[in-house]
């Protein structure tokens, strides 16, 4: 969780707590409007239909108790929407029977409409829609009434009240849809930011190689591992950071990088020194695979990792060296020298010890030394040979 009390994973979509809230702005900025508008319409009908007027000031007075309301309840935005739409029924109902005089009178349901859909949702909005629409037809059909519209007036009407519903239904749709995917992608964005933290955490860098366009993305790590700036190394064409390899290393690394790229083989994996910016050398274990593809199976993208295994590999070498010189030593020394595993099994076996015993080193390696019969000067008159 976030400070603000939101769960990392929120992407913008209105949750609970977020739609009441545009509601209740909603509804403040409708409230105080209607109201004033309410107030000034009683004034100018009150000459013409003193019926009108009242309803007027009747309509603007519930409008600013409303919005009294809605301020000191917010939590009861809900019921209060509710409150409103039925209130703004009743007077667009009321100024379409007594109003006929007022042709554009019938735009008021589309307002009305679109806020039951708003503030109420797709299926609430539906019966609202629907309990709109028969209410035109009822009263344009009843006798007593007069409506001072046609038949076309009202069917018109009635489709372009049910296009608005299509239109509606249909940007819901596609707002979930585009919800779900950003939502998606946002969960995308933290698993690999998640996944990045962890891979850096454990010392290796990120790296990410967009092959068509050549362009190649680091992690900060791996400009930190070279001893690099952040701008030297973050963003970088593939053919430049290619400069920084060893030549003795980049014939082998990019014979990997070949097999990978075509396909024979899953992962490339390849130790390379690469010289760093105070002119040292580092050896980096470089990992990799191809991510994405075209339909003809041409490498699009690849991403893998950098790690830093100069340690290991200046261990390698001090073994190597030291290994060298223990063969130097005890080749050169006329006496016998036999290194014994734990098990009995023979490690070393030197040339004194081949001219002494009569066994060749490849013979005897790996040997145990009880399965070894000691020649005859050292034990009398016994036989040679294996037991």
């Amino acid at each position: 969780m976030t400070r603000n009390g939101l769960s990392p994973f929120d992407t913008g979509r209105p949750g609970p707590a977020r739609k009441t809230d545009i509601q209740v702005t909603f509804l403040n900025s409708v409230f105080l409007l209607a109201g004033v508008v309410a107030f000034g319409m009683g004034f100018v009908r009150w000459e013409t239909s003193a019926i009108m007027g009242t309803i007027d000031f009747v309509f603007a007075g519930l409008n600013f108790a409303l919005l009294a309301w809605l301020n000191r309840h917010r939590d009861q935005v809900a019921t209060i929407a509710t409150v409103a739409l039925i209130l703004s029924f009743i007077l667009f109902f009321a100024i379409y029977l007594l109003a006929p005089y007022n042709t554009v009178r019938l735009s008021l349901f589309f307002l009305l409409a679109a806020s039951a859909f708003f503030l109420k949702g797709r299926r609430a909005g539906r019966v609202w829609l629907a309990v709109i629409v028969a209410s035109i037809v009822a009263a344009h059909l009843l006798a007593p009434l007069r409506t001072a519209y046609s038949h076309v007036d009202i069917l018109t009407t009635c489709i372009y009240l049910l296009a608005l519903v299509v239109i509606f239904e249909n940007y819901e749709t596609f707002k979930e849809g585009q919800h779900q995917g950003e939502r998606e992608r946002e969960i995308l964005r933290l698993t690999e930011e998640r996944w990045r933290l962890a891979i850096e955490g454990s010392g290796d860098a990120i790296w990410d190689w967009d092959i068509p366009s050549d362009e190649l993305r680091y992690s900060h790590s791996f400009a930190a591992m070279l001893g690099y700036d952040d701008n030297e190394l973050g963003h970088v064409r593939a053919a430049l950071l290619r400069r920084l390899v060893d030549p003795r290393d980049a014939g082998k690394a990019e014979a990997e990088l070949e097999a990978c790229l075509h396909g024979r083989v899953e992962q490339c994996i390849a130790e390379q020194r690469f010289r760093c910016r105070d002119g040292s050398w580092k050896w980096i274990l470089s990992r990799g695979k191809v991510t994405l593809r075209d339909d003809q199976g041409r490498p699009l993208r690849m991403s893998g990792t950098h790690g830093d295994i100069s340690e290991r590999k200046q261990a390698e070498e001090a073994l190597q060296e030291s290994k060298n010189l223990l063969s130097t030593i005890t080749g050169a020394a006329r006496d016998a020298i036999i290194l014994i595993g734990d098990a009995g099994n023979i490690l070393f076996w030197n040339a004194a010890a081949e001219k002494l015993f009569g066994y060749p080193a490849g013979e005897i390696m790996g040997r145990n030394m009880h399965q070894i019969v000691v020649p005859e000067r050292f034990l009398g008159a016994h036989e040679t040979g294996f037991a």
